[in-house]
This record gives C-alpha cells, structure tokens and sequence, in this order.
C-alpha cells in the first residue's frame, strides 16, 4: 500500500497542474494553427481555380 504524506501529495499535484496547463497551451497553439490552415485552404483553392 502506498502512503504519501500531504506535503508530497501536494507537489505532485502541482507538477500535474503544470503539465495540465502546458497541454492546454499546446493545444491552443494546435488550434491557432489548424484555424490559419483552414482560412489558407479556400485562398489556395482560389489559386488553383485561376491557374486551370
């Protein structure tokens, strides 16, 4: 059985915070860039269009 006093419970949530909060940047920084390829698809579809 595990046993872990609070002060250690505590540090291993904050890395767990930390981590959390490094995820949702990284997935913000995704998003941006998925939303700038989508906005590019139709700019390239046009390019493409003019070009045939």
């Amino acid at each position: 059985m595990f046993t872990k006093s609070i002060s250690e419970i505590k540090e291993i949530q904050n890395e767990l915070t930390l981590d959390l909060n490094n995820l949702k940047k990284s997935v913000k920084l995704k998003d941006s860039e998925i939303e700038l390829l989508n906005q590019e698809i139709p700019n390239s579809q046009t390019i493409i269009q003019i070009n045939h």
